[in-house]
């Protein structure tokens, strides 16, 4: 079994772990989920986290999560923050506190989820488009492997093609851990992107020895094959 296969598996069986906690949490009172959002095990914290954004609960603890000196804390603050349900008028402040902790949270995994959690909260609304995507050139060159992933998973949630984030993709797409290029070629076929290089990247990236960045190509080659007939 290849490494990415491995953690395809893996990725699996905690969904499932996670999902199973989640039903299990179903019933319980609101005072009981935030109890549990102190949990060790990461997978009842995203758990309890998830039933109270359902919801729409749990706003003011996550924002005060931000400032936690446990970084868990702030990692789950970022998940809270990324999909719970909020009135509008509240979401530029929501995105400002998570392009701060993008920005200069010391911790990787808080600046990834950061990043993830604005792709999520976005929403395809104008208005956050630049702040989202001036994050992700800043943050594509990332020493974290982490991080330049959440960056490539936050760019498939745009649907236009911004030729200004053009070189971001493409150098993604030529990163070296094999996670962050099938990501990064997820954003790009999902946004219409068309240039010579792109033809001459995707076409070598058949040969990915990343199974996702191959499923990619082929998307890809499958669709420019159909347009140039």
């Amino acid at each position: 079994m290849t490494f990415s296969r491995q953690r395809l598996h893996y990725a699996e069986r905690q969904w499932n772990k996670e999902m199973a906690f989640f039903r299990q949490y179903k019933p319980l009172e609101e005072h009981t989920l935030y109890l549990l959002l102190n949990d060790p095990d990461p997978l009842k914290r995203k758990a309890a986290a998830m039933h109270l954004q359902l919801r729409g609960l749990g706003l003011s603890v996550a924002q005060k999560m931000c400032h936690s000196t446990n970084y868990k804390a702030r990692d789950l603050s970022c998940f809270i923050l990324g999909q719970i349900v909020t009135p509008e008028s509240i979401l530029p402040a929501i995105m400002a506190q998570l392009d701060a902790l993008a920005a200069s949270d010391p911790t990787a995994t808080v600046r990834g989820s950061a990043i993830s959690a604005m792709g999520h909260r976005w929403g395809k609304k104008a208005d956050f488009w630049p702040m989202l995507a001036n994050r992700c050139r800043l943050a594509a060159t990332d020493t974290s492997v982490t991080v330049r992933v959440s960056v490539a998973g936050a760019l498939c949630h745009n649907t236009h093609p911004d030729e200004t984030l053009l070189p971001v993709l493409i150098q993604l797409l030529r990163d070296k851990q094999g996670e962050v290029r099938s990501w990064a070629g997820c954003a790009v076929n999902g946004q219409g992107y068309d240039t010579p290089e792109l033809h001459a990247i995707f076409a070598a990236m058949l040969n990915d020895e990343h199974a996702g960045a191959r499923d990619e190509a082929k998307i890809w080659q499958e669709e420019h094959s159909v347009k140039e007939e």
